[in-house]
């Protein structure tokens, strides 16, 4: 078993491997690894995460579980949410104050 193809990269639960891509995938970030040792261990991660695990698809090689957390730390919904409404009111605020003072 190896961890991020087989087992989880956070727990180490058993998973089933994505492709048979991930084994080649996870060995090259073995052999040369992305973000150092020190960081991936800070993070808590059991092995070197991929080019792909770190940008694309955080939740590649995690459990259910893990991979949601993953998901979460890496694009915040709910702040994306309460950014895109803050957006939406002033915009509609300013759309709002042109149409009110224009000349009729």
């Amino acid at each position: 078993m190896t961890y991020g193809v087989d087992q989880c990269r956070v727990c180490g639960t058993a998973i089933r491997p994505r492709g048979p891509k991930s084994w080649e995938e996870q060995d090259h970030a073995n052999r040369k690894p992305t973000i150092p040792e020190a960081e991936w261990r800070r993070r808590g991660y059991l092995t070197s995460p991929t080019r792909s695990q770190l940008r694309m698809m955080p939740a590649d090689g995690c459990c259910r579980p893990c991979g949601i957390k993953q998901m979460e730390k890496r694009f915040h919904y709910f702040t994306r949410a309460v950014v895109l409404a803050v957006v939406i009111v002033a915009v509609l605020a300013g759309i709002f104050t042109v149409i009110t003072y224009l000349p009729h």
